[in-house]
């Protein structure tokens, strides 16, 4: 028989080693699932996939952080729309203060001004917060999805183990 060289020795060495410790965790899976399975789910792991795992807390965090911007949001448009309408009575009031005295005309027109370019100004934040609302909207339901696929998975696994 040809003597082995330690490289070749070190690398079947490593490789049985790999092996033991793969059929051990097989078996700790195949023979112990109810206790790897508690262990998975006091640290937080729910679910397994092909891609990974999943961590539910992390991804409730997120929604939460998610409902309270959209909230925000929310917030910022209702306010933005009481400004417009604020603005759009201040608009009256110039109007009809051109009309009962002609002699400010002028300078109630530049005020008039004004008044229009931060009322276009607002139409534009209105449009981004609405954007943002919508974006905010569909990230909550991808989550909402996301959760009641890692809790299926999570109630798949927990049957699997009894």
């Amino acid at each position: 028989m040809a003597e082995l060289h330690w490289t070749e020795a070190s690398k079947n060495a490593f490789g049985l080693a790999r092996d033991i410790c793969l059929i051990g965790i097989l078996g700790g899976l195949v023979f112990f699932p109810h206790a790897v399975g508690d262990r998975l789910d006091a640290a937080g792991i729910v679910g397994g996939s092909a891609f990974g795992i999943e961590f539910k807390r992390q991804v409730e965090e997120a929604k939460q952080q998610t409902e309270a911007a959209l909230a925000q949001a929310e917030a910022a448009q209702q306010e933005v729309a009481k400004s417009e309408q604020e603005v759009q009575q201040t608009l009256e009031k110039v109007d009809a203060l051109i009309a009962r005295n002609p002699e400010v005309r002028r300078d109630a027109m530049a005020i008039r001004r004004d008044i229009e370019l931060s009322s276009r100004n607002l139409d534009l934040a209105q449009q981004k917060i609405q954007s943002s609302v919508s974006t905010q909207q569909k990230t909550v339901e991808s989550q909402d999805q996301l959760l009641r696929k890692i809790e299926g998975e999570s109630v798949r696994g927990s049957r699997i183990r009894e």
